[in-house]
């Protein structure tokens, strides 16, 4: 009974002292808390299988709230598995130190981690330790590493609860371990001489093809050395080292190389397939969708300089992941069923990197351990994809030198086989030599006459050609200076009886002078409207004043346009000519074409006036020609004309709504004799006349046409001096 009783108080004290214990360092620890024991054994070790989570969080909570209200989930792999949430994720650990040492520290294997606070939970208060991460600056003074690491005074037998709070723009694993400085330096020194040894692979291949690249010119080479080089240092950004070594105090930069590189490393890799396995020759339709994924790494960059982290890191995935299986079937298709050897070298290639990312996409979701295998399987697997694609393209280069070989042997017989064959045909090539120097001298002599008669048929039909345009201007001002002279012969009958009846009131007045007879003389007056016939005889005289002017008119139109055999440059306004030669076409126009003008201020050039408005003419003919076989004599027709002032040239649009050119016409359009009128309407030179002339001033003409819609002729002339045009 005594024994049982001293058996209690002892229990009672011992718990009394836990307590206190518990109490002296502030702990709250709840009986479904893990509960992880740091000794001497395991100074070094992983704690992530002793962590809870929670991921339901919200954002404003404490992490006293957190730990109070939230519903945790117990962890017992190697790492904690951290999907993409928009809310933080937080991670709950006990730790008991039974070890010799009071410094330790908390690291997190992983350089992508956004943002990690760590806070230490003493009764009811949470003190914060530190912030942590790829998108947090430093603080002045703070030693950067490539994870976050969180310096801990842990005194010994003493037990703490702490408290992760993590952000991640993407789905990582986050795996933490414990251990004093010297241990944890140790573990990641041998870290970084796998990466050392990574890096220098990648150097190696990188240097080594850039200077095959320079000697043998080949794309391929040049692709790859791009690929290489970018998806090296993303690797370096991913793990952290170029933040420490480039741009420690600028995260946001850190965030925005990685997806850069990751993106040029993707356009080099996609460069580098098209050529390499000379994908627009064998697989026209693969090469072609190749090229979406250009697009597709240019808007993760474009993305991420945006302010759309997320969105980068899809498009970044989805890339990656795609095009590798992409490039898997197709290429296993060159390798298996093209018999291709350079496929080949590619396919296996492919098939390591794709074995090191699914291997990486495994382990972040637990179906691997946590270990430096499984962690950098990514490494591995680009490291020996690109010693298979450098060997790829050093066996491509005794490819190229077999054949070159083989190429230059038969060569060197068909060389040595023609060399006979040339001494045997000489003998009778000179025979026929002599053969055909008579024939071709006599080919000769009736070539030369065929060609003059050619030249002086072209000149008649020239000839033939400007008489027709000056019978059609001869036309024209005889049916325009037609029209005033009726109308002015028009209204003489009606002046000469209005005199006449003036003279009879003159008259009146002198027989009947007396005052007696003045009521008869204005009775005579109210009679014949003298009123009236004063405003005839004013409205008469006025329209013959309109004819008149009509007339001087078309005379001077007709001086303007007959300028067509001046052969010296004047200066002229274009323009003057362009409405000249509408006069003289309006008796073609029927009235029922409508003619719109636009006119920027045009200074004067020099040019050729009269030969401009020959050009004028055969375009404004050709367009009343085809929009009066579309309308006939029906109102619809439209020609817009439109003259722009540019610093350096003119320019002038002539545009109708006629039926168009079709494109295998519009191609000839220009061409000497050339025609699509029926025989007899057009010789053919028209435009062919037309384009000389604006090449003779240095200018440009150029034809558009919609068929069925419209037509629009372009002249562009060039404000130039004497000298330029000569």
């Amino acid at each position: 009974m005594n024994l049982n009783c001293l058996n209690f108080k002892s229990t009672i004290l011992l718990c009394w002292f836990y307590m206190q214990a518990m109490f002296a360092f502030g702990q709250t620890i709840s009986d479904d808390t893990p509960f992880f024991v740091l000794n001497q054994d395991r100074i070094n070790t992983m704690i992530s299988q002793k962590t809870r989570v929670c991921y339901d969080a919200d954002e404003s909570m404490t992490p006293i709230e957190v730990l109070n209200s939230c519903n945790f989930s117990v962890n017992t792999s190697e790492a904690v598995s951290l999907p993409f949430v928009k809310k933080p994720v937080w991670i709950n650990i006990a730790i008991q130190n039974q070890t010799n040492q009071s410094n330790l520290i908390l690291e997190v294997l992983n350089a992508q981690v956004d943002s990690i606070s760590l806070y230490r939970i003493s009764g009811d208060r949470a003190v914060l330790l530190g912030v942590q991460g790829d998108w947090i600056a430093p603080v002045k003074g703070q030693i950067i590493h490539n994870n976050p690491r969180f310096q801990l005074e842990f005194p010994k037998d003493s037990i703490y609860q702490f408290m992760f709070k993590v952000y991640s723009k993407e789905n990582i694993v986050v795996p933490i371990r414990i251990g004093t400085d010297d241990s944890i330096n140790n573990s990641n020194y041998r870290l970084n001489l796998f990466f050392g040894i990574y890096f220098g692979i990648m150097l190696v291949m990188f240097f080594y093809n850039f200077f095959l690249f320079i000697t043998i010119k080949d794309n391929s080479y040049l692709y790859y050395v791009i690929y290489i080089l970018f998806f090296g240092l993303a690797q370096a950004g991913l793990a952290g080292y170029l933040r420490i070594l480039l741009w420690p105090t600028m995260p946001d930069f850190h965030q925005f190389s990685i997806v850069f590189f990751s993106g040029i490393a993707g356009f080099g890799a996609i460069g580098f397939t098209q050529n390499f396995l000379q994908l627009k020759e064998k697989l026209p339709l693969i090469n072609k969708i190749l090229n979406i994924y250009y697009l597709i790494y240019a808007s993760a960059i474009i993305s991420m300089l945006l302010g759309f982290p997320l969105a980068s890191y899809w498009f970044l995935d989805f890339g990656g992941l795609t095009i590798g299986i992409f490039a898997l079937g197709f290429s296993s298709y060159l390798a298996l069923w093209k018999k291709d050897r350079s496929a080949r070298f590619f396919l296996f290639a492919w098939i390591f990197f794709i074995a090191g990312i699914i291997v990486f996409v495994l382990r972040n979701f637990g179906f691997f351990t946590f270990n430096l295998l499984t962690d950098n399987s990514l490494q591995i697997g680009s490291a020996l994809e690109a010693v298979l694609l450098s060997v790829a393209l050093a066996d491509r280069i005794n490819i190229l030198k077999r054949e070159k070989e083989k190429s230059q042997a038969e060569a060197l017989m068909i060389s040595t086989e023609n060399e006979r064959i040339i001494r045997e045909q000489n003998v009778i090539l000179e025979t026929k030599v002599e053969e055909r120097t008579k024939e071709l001298s006599h080919a000769n002599l009736d070539l030369e006459y065929t060609l003059n008669n050619l030249r002086e048929t072209q000149t008649q039909l020239v000839e033939a050609e400007k008489m027709a345009s000056l019978g059609q201007l001869t036309a024209g001002v005889a049916h325009e200076i037609n029209n005033p002279i009726n109308f002015v012969s028009s209204n003489i009958k009606p002046l000469k009886r209005d005199v006449d009846d003036l003279l009879s009131i003159i008259a009146a007045y002198d027989q009947k002078a007396p005052a007696d007879v003045v009521a008869e003389i204005d009775k005579m007056k109210e009679e014949l409207e003298f009123d009236y016939l004063n405003e005839e005889i004013t409205m008469l005289l006025k329209g013959m004043a309109e004819g008149a002017n009509r007339t001087v008119e078309i005379v001077k139109s007709l001086r303007n346009f007959s300028r067509l055999d001046e052969q010296d440059l004047k200066k002229a306004f274009v323009h003057e000519g362009i409405d000249s030669t509408l006069v003289l076409l309006n008796s073609a126009m029927g009235g029922v074409i409508e003619i719109t003008k636009y006119y920027d201020e045009l200074p004067e050039i020099d040019c050729y006036p009269g030969k401009l408005n020959q050009v004028f003419m055969n375009i404004l003919s050709n367009s009343l020609y085809a929009l009066k076989g579309k309308y006939g004599n029906v109102s619809g027709g439209k020609i817009t004309i439109h003259a722009k002032n540019f610093e350096n040239h003119i320019e002038i649009e002539f545009m109708d709504n006629g039926p168009g050119i079709p494109e295998d016409v519009r191609n000839r359009i220009f061409d000497p004799f050339y025609t699509t009128k029926p025989v007899g309407e057009g010789t053919g030179l028209g435009l062919s006349i037309v384009y000389k002339i604006i090449e003779s001033h240095k200018g440009h003409i150029t034809v558009d046409s919609e068929p069925g819609e419209w037509t629009k002729f372009t002249i562009k002339l060039p404000k130039l001096t004497h000298d330029n045009i000569s």
